[in-house]
């Protein structure tokens, strides 16, 4: 029984699939709305029944190996600007539902801008339990008493079976599906009296009573995605929670992570299709329309370890544009937070911190620098238990004078390029009682606070190029 599919998925509680008039007959093509229906994948959906599922059990992929902190960097002859323009002459790129400008996709497209783990080696394991996936989904309301509840085994099989790491599925899985309590996913019945894929090039046919699942929104289109996307469920067989997440994970290993050419093994590279880009000039194998749609389920994906208190070690692989640069990996990556509450920038290197104040209303800006991954020269933290802000300092003096009046020494932060690469500026605002320095490698925004009353308070420390 051959299907013709093509992927897509939006930020949405529901996957949005474009499926043609024909959809459902003994050809069926579902694909993104706009999309060359040429370029649609050819896939034969008996491969996704329970039964083909359950032939996979004894099978498992032999590349398939823990995750250890490393990085590789791709370098490609396209240019971003050439990429962002490609992008957004397809006229298919949506940012926050309305068609994405120029500048939001360029920004979405730049290694600088986003989220590493974005980068992260998605075809590797994640090296987390079953528990641990279920103690991330019982972290809402909606995931212990939506039907992702208890679930955990299966994202381990899944990952076991068919290479996709299982804190990427279900990370994905939770945003499609609004943890297990979307239509799609909460079990519809079908009492087998009803024909599926009637159009006018088919007659349809009869399928096995049941109730069935799809988590992952494959084949809800637009223009009706709930009753598409439970058909689509029906024919595939998916008529238990299982069946549906393995099936989901099978053709996403199949059509994407483990693709025969143009793999795509990170969140960033499902999203643009930039080595197809540079050899056709032609990006048409991209998962989403929507520009934020990877760094939705990176923040997820890192949530996963968070609720776990487990910092990730993502392996990353980064593409670097023409004319471009891309954050070093042989360093650790700083990221910046702002508190819009307090007024407090925060900075850590870890991924559980950074998703547990991100959780609580922080706004992510980003990587602030790389900082060595050891030196001569430590970075000491401190925090403040009264006015509830941290101080970052060189100054071992400094750090006892302060521990001296109430503050709490949480250790080294980071460490100082002991070869000076790139300065971080400190300012210190007289008028603050809370978050009252600021640092930055930015001159012009270390200019800017000064213009405001900041007082410029020199060099904090260096990191590296």
């Amino acid at each position: 029984m051959k299907r013709t599919i093509a992927l897509l998925a939006t930020v949405c509680l529901l996957a949005c699939l474009a499926v043609s008039s024909t959809a459902y007959a003994a050809e069926v093509e579902v694909g993104p709305i706009d999309a060359d229906a040429s370029t649609y994948e050819t896939i034969d959906t008996d491969d996704y029944t329970p039964q083909a599922l359950e032939a996979d059990a004894g099978s498992s992929y032999s590349i398939l190996s823990l995750q250890s902190t490393s990085g590789s960097v791709t370098y490609l002859s396209i240019s971003l600007e050439r990429m962002a323009s490609i992008e957004y002459d397809r006229g298919t790129n949506k940012y926050n539902g309305k068609s994405a400008t120029l500048e939001q996709i360029r920004q979405a497209l730049d290694p600088n801008q986003v989220s590493l783990s974005q980068f992260a080696d998605i075809s590797v394991s994640s090296g987390l339990t079953a528990s641990q996936i279920d103690a991330f989904i019982d972290s809402t309301s909606k995931g212990r008493s939506g039907t992702l509840h208890g679930m955990g085994y299966a994202f381990i099989q899944a990952e076991q079976r068919y290479g996709v790491s299982a804190a990427y599925l279900v990370a994905h899985a939770v945003l499609e599906s609004g943890w297990g309590t979307s239509n799609l996913c909460k079990g519809t019945y079908y009492d087998g009296t009803t024909v599926i894929g009637r159009t006018s090039k088919s007659d349809g046919a009869y399928y096995p009573a049941g109730t069935y699942y799809n988590y992952f929104g494959l084949g809800a289109s637009d223009d009706s995605p709930f009753s598409n996307g439970i058909s689509l469920a029906i024919q595939n067989g998916w008529n238990s929670p299982e069946a549906a997440i393995l099936g989901a994970a099978k053709y996403i290993s199949t059509y994407y992570i483990h693709r025969s050419s143009y793999a795509a093994c990170t969140l960033y590279n499902m999203r643009w299709d930039y080595e197809r880009a540079q050899d056709t000039g032609d990006p048409w194998h991209q998962y989403a329309t929507d520009v934020q749609w990877p760094e939705s389920i990176a923040n997820l994906m890192d949530s996963v370890y968070a609720k776990n208190n487990v910092e990730p070690s993502y392996a990353y692989i980064i593409p670097c544009y023409s004319g471009s640069s891309v954050p070093n990996l042989n360093g650790v990556a700083m990221y910046r937070l702002y508190n819009p509450n307090g007024g407090e920038h925060f900075y850590t290197s870890s991924v559980v911190e950074r998703s547990n104040l991100v959780s609580l209303g922080w706004q992510q800006e980003g990587i602030g620098w790389i900082a060595p991954n050891s030196s001569s020269t430590p970075v000491y933290r401190l925090y403040n238990p009264n006015g509830g802000d941290h101080h970052y300092t060189l100054s071992a003096e400094e750090r006892d004078g302060l521990v001296a009046l109430g503050w709490r020494y949480e250790g080294i932060g980071w460490y100082s390029d002991d070869s000076k690469s790139v300065p971080l500026y400190r300012q210190y605002n007289p008028n603050a009682t809370s978050g009252s320095h600021n640092f930055t490698t930015s001159a012009e925004e270390r200019d800017w606070l000064i213009s405001l009353g900041w007082n410029d308070e020199g060099i904090a420390w260096y990191g590296i190029s």
